[in-house]
């Protein structure tokens, strides 16, 4: 054999194999959508957890005007399987379904947007001039700290009527023991009760600040709270505590109100073990 044939025999395959993987690099897993690593990632902060964001979106075959979508944004942390699995589950279960009748639990994303497209189509064979329905998932990190990672569950669902409606929750997660945290884990022993305090006059300053009269939205206690830049932040979903047009408020507690409540490892600049 010729050294110019027994050079082509080496050079083929490694070239074919340098365009596979460019292709793969670009595109991602076909399977799983277009990823993006995450800020938080790429920034090159140490953490044990690295996440990428994977992003799917679901629309009727063959629709081409006025189509309904079901859009997805979630959190793969390659190095924590069962906790990608756990955030994929917990966001799924925030999601709404139209309609009068029973729906059975979907098993992932894709069961769920068949179910919206049936549910759309039902609705406007009734009723063309609703507009079709809709559903937007995202899991994204929000905050990161010491080993604290703050993951925010957005869903947003428009199912006809005059308004969407969204949903939020945190997940706080230790990053070592690869845990969602409680309220519970983050408060020292027996001091709900004085968190809840701090939270209420919290929503009596924000309250004060509204133009609307809020007397006929008392305060209501939530454990959908995180440790953010500036405090413990507690979000409330829409109706909790005011008007739809209020949206979800956030209502935050100033670490330096929360010493001897809240755990030292989850106030910034506390000398923790």
């Amino acid at each position: 054999m010729s050294n110019r044939r027994l050079w082509l025999r080496i050079l083929v395959p490694v070239i074919a194999a340098a365009l596979v993987a460019g292709w793969w690099f670009v595109h991602g897993d076909p399977g799983a959508g277009p990823r993006t690593p995450s800020t938080a990632a790429s920034a090159g902060g140490h953490s044990p957890l690295g996440e990428e964001t994977v992003m799917q979106r679901f629309s009727p075959k063959g629709c081409k005007d006025q189509c309904p979508t079901v859009k997805v944004s979630t959190l793969r942390f390659d190095n924590a399987p069962k906790l990608t699995a756990t955030l994929r589950r917990q966001l799924l279960g925030m999601a709404q379904l139209g309609g009068d009748k029973p729906h059975k639990t979907p098993s992932d994303f894709k069961a769920y947007a068949a179910q919206l497209f049936d549910d759309s189509e039902a609705m406007r064979r009734q009723n063309p001039e609703i507009a079709p329905y809709s559903a937007d998932f995202k899991a994204r990190v929000v905050a990161r700290r010491d080993g604290v990672l703050v993951v925010r569950l957005d869903t947003y669902t428009f199912l006809g009527g005059a308004h969407g409606m969204p949903v939020t929750y945190y997940r706080v997660i230790d990053e070592d023991q690869q845990r969602i945290l409680s309220l519970g884990d983050m408060l020292e022993p027996g001091q709900h009760k004085a968190f809840e305090a701090k939270l209420r006059a919290a929503h009596t300053r924000w309250a004060k600040q509204q133009p609307l009269d809020m007397s006929n939205w008392p305060f209501t206690p939530s454990d959908n709270a995180a440790p953010m830049a500036d405090g413990m932040a507690v979000t409330y979903q829409a109706y909790d505590i005011g008007p739809y047009a209020m949206g979800q408020p956030t209502l935050t507690i100033p670490y330096d109100q929360l010493h001897g409540i809240l755990k030292p490892r989850f106030i910034p600049g506390s000398n923790a073990d």
